[in-house]
C-alpha cells in the first residue's frame, strides 16, 4: 500500500538518468534537492568534496550504488533524492579510493544530524541485504512507486515490525 514519504517525493526521483561522471549524477541529484528547498545553496560542493575525500561506492552482489551525504550545516530539511542510472557510473569504493565501483543506483542523503546519518545508513545496508531489493529499485521505472520503497526503508520499521522496504515483508 502505498504511503506518503516525508523524506523522499517523486520530485526527488531521476529514472533512467544519464550521466558521464559521478560528479554529473551529484549534480543531478544537488539540483533537485534544492528545488525542493530541502538543502542551502552550498550543499551542491559540500556533498562532491565529500564524496572525494570519503566514497560512498558499495560493490553489492546485485546491484552497485552510492549513498553520497554532506555535513548536516548544509542541510534545511531532511530528505533523500534517488537516481537509477542509464548506464553504470564509476564511483571510487568506500573505505577504499584506490578501487572503484560499477554503480547504478544513487541515494543523496540530506540529513540534519550525524545520529541520524548513522541511523539512516545502517537502515539502508540492511535493506540492501533483501533479496532482490535493489535489483527491483533499479528497474522500476514510477519515480512515485520508487519514492515510496525508499521512504519506507529511511522512515524505518512499521510497527508490526516489518523491515520498511515494501518489499519483502508487507
Amino acid at each position: 500500500m502505498a504511503r506518503t514519504s516525508s523524506v523522499i517525493t517523486a520530485e526527488l526521483v531521476c529514472t533512467d538518468l544519464s550521466a558521464g561522471s559521478w560528479e554529473e549524477v551529484l549534480d543531478a541529484l544537488s539540483d533537485r534537492l534544492l528545488a525542493q528547498g530541502m538543502v542551502r545553496d552550498s550543499f551542491p560542493e559540500a556533498v562532491k568534496v565529500r564524496e572525494r575525500e570519503f566514497p560512498t561506492g558499495l560493490p553489492t552482489a546485485e546491484v552497485g550504488v552510492a549513498i553520497p551525504h554532506t555535513d548536516p550545516e548544509h542541510v534545511l530539511h531532511a530528505g533523500a533524492a534517488l537516481a537509477t542510472l542509464a548506464r553504470p557510473v564509476r564511483f571510487k569504493l568506500m573505505g577504499n579510493p584506490d578501487e572503484e565501483v560499477e554503480v547504478e543506483l544513487v541515494i543523496m542523503l540530506a540529513v540534519r544530524s550525524a545520529k541520524d546519518q548513522i541511523g539512516i545508513l545502517q537502515r539502508l545496508v540492511d535493506a540492501f541485504q533483501v533479496p532482490g531489493l535493489l535489483r527491483r529499485l533499479k528497474e522500476e521505472r514510477d519515480p512515485a512507486v520508487l519514492a515510496d520503497m525508499l521512504g519506507r526503508i529511511l522512515e524505518g520499521p512499521d510497527p508490526n515490525g516489518s523491515c520498511g522496504c515494501g518489499c519483502c515483508c508487507g
